[in-house]
């Protein structure tokens, strides 16, 4: 998966939940400026984020080894999909 597919995910899970980059990042105990940055496809989540990340966004988050596939997948249970 793309680092831009990544962001926009991101970014429409966020807006959909009313947070700012700002909020998301300060509940993460991150910098704004990264949220940004994931969400312009500019770098993506570190693995030991994705479980509190998937949280606040209300996704399920699976985390595939080599042997099955190349890339995370996040997976909402809204029904959204990469």
């Amino acid at each position: 998966m793309q680092n831009i597919n990544v962001g926009n995910i991101i970014r429409k899970l966020r807006t959909e939940r009313g947070m700012t980059q700002k909020q998301l990042a300060d509940k993460m105990n991150i910098s704004d400026k990264t949220i940004s940055k994931w969400e312009r496809g500019l770098g993506c989540p570190d693995v030991s984020l994705l479980s509190e990340l998937s949280d606040l966004l209300d996704i399920l988050c699976r985390i595939c080894n080599r042997r099955s596939c190349s890339d995370y997948q996040a997976i909402s249970r809204m029904g959204y999909a990469t």
